[in-house]
């Protein structure tokens, strides 16, 4: 499986942006990092749409524990709300070649502003000739006039294929 991780960033607590498109191939677990937002305004909370009919809220006090609920930056850094990564399995369309789909996050602020972004992704589902590079050929063997090869996948499995 692929994976992809978005970072997004902004200077202020009241910013738009739409990323350019991601192009990836077949199955990718993507995740998106908040560490290069503003939190000079501390974040409240995190909405994702992946773009495939599932929709998650992250609170930061949920992240951050009850004793925490606003968080604090000290020095600079950032806090455990905009450090963690929020992933997700993105497929591709089980009945075409690719899929293309936006991807929005919105975080809102205890000061009520927000950033939101649009991340646009095309999707390509993988073909034999896009993933015959996770086989290795450990085998061709000759019977008459059958050809046998034999492949050993990324995981460990053995798979033959007879001409």
């Amino acid at each position: 499986m692929n994976t992809y991780t978005i970072l997004l960033s902004s200077n202020s607590s009241n910013h738009v942006e739409t990323l350019p498109e991601i192009s990836l191939n077949d199955i990718t677990t993507v995740g998106i990092s908040l560490s290069g937002i503003d939190e000079t305004i501390p974040p409240t909370t995190l909405v994702i749409d992946w773009g495939d009919g599932i929709i998650e809220e992250f609170e930061a006090s949920e992240i951050l524990g009850s004793n925490n609920v606003i968080p604090s930056i000290v020095g600079g850094k950032e806090s455990a709300f905009a450090r963690q990564l929020y992933d997700h399995v993105i497929y591709p369309h089980s009945e075409a070649s690719s899929l293309s789909t936006i991807i929005q996050a919105l975080i809102t602020y205890s000061n009520g502003n927000t950033n939101y972004f649009k991340i646009p992704l095309n999707i390509d589902t993988a073909g034999f000739f896009d993933t015959v590079e996770d086989y290795k050929i450990i085998g061709i063997y000759e019977s008459g006039s059958t050809t046998t090869y034999k492949l050993l996948t990324k995981k460990g499995y053995v798979v033959e294929m007879r001409k």
